[in-house]
């Protein structure tokens, strides 16, 4: 057969073009997916928050330091995009049985810092009495994603079926 597309073709322009990634995508873990984006994104802006107040940080002795909040930020922004792109590009870390647990894992991780976080060092009441919603919030996504995510798993290749 003769190969479709001319010599020299770019790789970006071809892959979405393959059959494997024409396949729709379960409304489900299209859900997912933007909650794992938004997820990211949100820590984005953290980021750039603490970046332009990082002056006014400098004046008042503040906890837990703006340097650790900005890594941090950093740091769930890129895991969570890492995901979202593993996940957009169907890869079997994230859909996969022994490892298809692995967003549900970030979020229920992200609960617990941001839990943490404050229930330490809150200084407002009402911010500290919704700590509860908050954590309820997360688990309920966690737990959504792992259905959504064994609802549409993928198969193992590497496995071999059981008799």
């Amino acid at each position: 057969a003769k190969y479709p597309y001319p010599t020299g073709t770019p790789s970006f322009i071809i892959f979405p073009m393959m059959p494997q990634f024409l396949q729709k995508r379960p409304f489900s873990v299209t859900i997912v997916l933007w909650g794992v984006f938004l997820l990211g994104t949100w820590n984005a802006g953290k980021a750039i928050a603490i970046i332009y107040q990082l002056p006014l940080f400098t004046k008042w002795p503040t906890t837990p330091s703006p340097t650790f909040r900005l890594v941090a930020a950093l740091f769930w922004m890129a895991l969570f995009w890492t995901l979202t792109a593993l996940l957009w590009r169907k890869r079997p870390l994230t859909r996969q049985a022994p490892t298809r647990h692995t967003i549900p894992l970030a979020i229920l991780l992200y609960a617990i810092y941001q839990t943490t976080i404050t229930l330490l060092f809150a200084t407002s009441q009402t911010t500290r009495q919704s700590w509860s919603l908050y954590a309820a919030l997360y688990t309920l996504f966690a737990l959504y994603t792992c259905w959504a995510l064994k609802e549409t798993a993928v198969p193992n290749p590497k496995q071999t079926p059981r008799d």
